[in-house]
């Protein structure tokens, strides 16, 4: 009775500790992505995007720096009405923990080319630290492996819902560069009048 007793308790800890981990999540306004413009280089188009952390606590994001963050990008397959995941994701090497503000913002460029898209960061508090929210230390390995890959997938589900996604973004053609000839007149050259 008493390893029962002992197990509901820390089964009912680990469950508070988790509710309260997951509401610091889930408050405080909600931050967007905005198109700030459309910019050139050389021969190609990127939106300029704006990530905005309206709120009054820190948020974190995952990025090779502020202006190059870790995001998805999903494209828009009108046949189906479905946005369908078009990126082959981040080898992570060099990422880091970027940090947005309190009532500011970050801007960021992307690509968009094939198909209409729409481009997700998930944006965190930094006291979220997944993988490390519980410590399962005490219980036998081959339960300790089972226990910590669901918590990290139950965690997931929920941060996936945290993803601030910008508006649908059309495809950008390459930009194309006239060639503009101009002709002279050259006097005693015969040339029109």
């Amino acid at each position: 009775m008493k390893r029962f007793l002992w197990l509901l308790m820390s089964c009912g800890l680990v469950a508070a500790v988790i509710a309260i981990g997951m509401a610091d999540i889930d408050t405080g306004p909600r931050p967007e992505i905005r198109v700030v413009q459309i910019v050139s280089h050389d021969a190609e188009q990127n939106y300029l995007l704006e990530v905005v952390n309206p709120g009054s606590r820190d948020l974190e994001y995952w990025g090779y720096g502020a202006e190059n963050p870790m995001y998805q990008m999903e494209s828009y397959e009108a046949a189906s009405g479905e946005w369908k995941d078009a990126m082959m994701g981040w080898c992570g090497m060099g990422a880091a923990p970027q940090r947005l503000a309190a009532h500011s913002s970050q801007r960021f460029e992307v690509s968009v080319r094939d198909a209409p898209s729409r481009v997700g960061l998930l944006l965190l508090p930094p006291s979220y630290q997944r993988g490390r929210v519980f410590q399962f230390d005490w219980l036998p390995f081959s339960i300790r492996e089972s226990v910590v890959a669901w918590q990290n997938g139950r965690l997931d589900e929920r941060t996936k819902k945290r993803m601030v996604w910008s508006e649908k973004l059309e495809p950008l053609p390459p930009v194309t560069t006239m060639l503009t000839t101009q002709v002279t007149e050259k006097s005693g050259m015969g040339g029109m009048p």
